[in-house]
C-alpha cells in the first residue's frame, strides 16, 4: 500500500506558522494542517497533475501517520481515489 503524505509549498510553510501561531502554546502544527487538509477536501476542488508542476514543494511534509489516525487510513485512501 502506497504511503500517504503531503508536501506544502514553501509560501504555505510560513502561512502555516503564522496560523499555528495563533492558536494556544503548545499546539502543534499539525493541527492546522488538518484543518487545512479539511478545508481543502469540502472545497471540492480537484486538480490535474500538470497543476502541481505549479508549485514548489520546498515546504513541510506531513507524513500520513502525523496527518491521520491509523484507524481511519483505509477510509482515507478510498476517499482520496473517489475525489
Amino acid at each position: 500500500m502506497q504511503q500517504i503524505n503531503i508536501k506544502t509549498s514553501e509560501q504555505n510553510k510560513e502561512v502555516v506558522r503564522r496560523l499555528t501561531a495563533k492558536l494556544p502554546t503548545g499546539t502543534s502544527e499539525n493541527v492546522i494542517a488538518r484543518i487545512a487538509l479539511g478545508y481543502s477536501l469540502q472545497s471540492g476542488k480537484k486538480f490535474s497533475s500538470s497543476e502541481f508542476n505549479n508549485y514548489d514543494s520546498k515546504g513541510k511534509e506531513y507524513k500520513e501517520h502525523i496527518l491521520f489516525d491509523p484507524r481511519y487510513r483505509d477510509l482515507w485512501a478510498i476517499l482520496n481515489k473517489t475525489l
